[in-house]
């Protein structure tokens, strides 16, 4: 599940309309199962991931490019699919 995350609109000299716009889709939190996995917020070159919780650890500031990716490497991580896809990188390097 994705759900965006929205500028608190603070004090910062910029127009409401000019922070509307920079807040719009800059962060979204992943949950699965109900469990926080993290967050990915917007910067030049895709969505960094930040983990919520250990358990994502290994996913915390990788860059994906769309935060479908995002979402899909934490449910792998999860299913225990990205374990297989490191052994079999690991085989064929």
């Amino acid at each position: 599940m994705l759900f965006s995350i929205t500028d608190t609109g603070a004090e910062d000299g910029k127009s409401s309309g000019e922070r509307a716009a920079m807040s719009r889709q800059q962060a979204y939190t992943i949950e699965i199962n109900g469990q926080s996995a993290g967050i990915v917020v917007a910067q030049s070159g895709g969505f960094m991931f930040f983990a919520a919780d250990r358990v994502f650890h290994r996913l915390d500031r990788q860059v994906f490019p769309r935060v479908a990716h995002a979402e899909r490497a934490v449910h792998q991580l999860v299913h225990g699919r990205l374990q297989r896809i490191d052994r079999a990188n690991a085989s064929i390097a």
